[in-house]
């Protein structure tokens, strides 16, 4: 499994769980100015910005250790894009979550 694959799969896995826990699927890869947020959505007064980590090794590490404090600003600059130009308005709290998967070959 490729790159892209891996993190198409692991975004899909998410975005079902989100759904089965009972959130909206706002938006998927929503580009920002310097960032993509994988997924947002909300349910009740909470609003979700969440960044989905999938990887097929721990060659390099966990999917959960390859947030680094850049990418985590770059993250936190998406969202703050996101809320200044879409109708979409945390009422209660406002997350961004990281969402990580080890994807196992299957072959």
């Amino acid at each position: 499994m490729n790159r892209i694959s891996t993190g198409r799969k692991g975004e899909l896995i998410a975005r079902k769980h989100l759904e089965a826990a009972g959130f909206e699927i706002l938006a998927t890869n929503w580009r920002g100015e310097n960032a993509e947020i994988d997924i947002i959505t909300q349910k009740d007064n909470e609003l979700v910005f969440v960044e989905v980590r999938a990887k097929s090794t721990r060659e390099f590490g966990s999917p959960a250790e390859s947030i680094t404090r850049r990418k985590r600003q770059k993250l936190i600059g998406a969202a703050e894009c996101c809320l200044a130009n879409t109708r979409w308005k945390p009422i209660g709290k406002l997350i961004l979550l990281v969402s990580s998967f080890l994807m196992e070959h299957t072959d």
